[in-house]
């Protein structure tokens, strides 16, 4: 054989021999081979990079899609909320009206009790008792009538008010 150089698995041939030929021409073969499979990996990696972007695409659509999601339950989370709240205040409101509708339920009976006046609650003119207090100031009477007039209308007027509250709140 000849003095053949080797350089990574390749042969260089000093000589022109026949026998360094075939190797040659087979390395030069399996270097054509190894450049081949050099280009296919190349051409996998290429392959792996286009499934990587629409993977990439993919999983962006997903992502778009459960932020929308999110979204959408967060809202429906403040809804119930806001709609929670709105009830409470409700519930609130229709009790503090149903104590008040009691409270002049109650009332209204001591209204009634003021028409019912006994001698000594009534007042005297002055020609049945000259001495008495509401003759010598007779501004006395005036604040009396309208201080009775207020007892009688006013627990009507809330009770009607409150029924008016009421029926707008419902």
């Amino acid at each position: 054989l000849c003095n053949c150089l080797y350089i990574n698995s390749v042969a260089w041939c000093q000589d022109s021999c026949s026998a360094c030929t075939c190797i040659v021409g087979s390395a030069t073969t399996g270097m054509a081979l190894f450049g081949a499979l050099n280009h296919l990996a190349n051409l996998g990696q290429v392959v792996r990079l286009g499934q990587s972007r629409l993977q990439q695409k993919e999983q962006v659509v997903l992502s778009q899609i459960g932020y929308q999601l999110d979204l959408q339950a967060l809202r429906i989370d403040l809804l119930s909320a806001a709609r929670e709240t709105m009830q409470a205040t409700y519930d609130s409101y229709h009790s503090r009206l149903d104590t008040l509708l009691l409270l002049n339920a109650l009332i209204m009976p001591f209204a009634f009790n003021t028409l019912q006046f006994s001698d000594q609650f009534l007042l005297r003119s002055a020609e049945q008792c000259p001495h008495c207090l509401e003759v010598r100031h007779s501004w006395l009477t005036t604040l009396w009538v309208y201080l009775v007039g207020v007892d009688l209308v006013m627990p009507f007027w809330s009770l009607l008010l409150l029924l008016h509250c009421k029926v707008q709140l419902e």
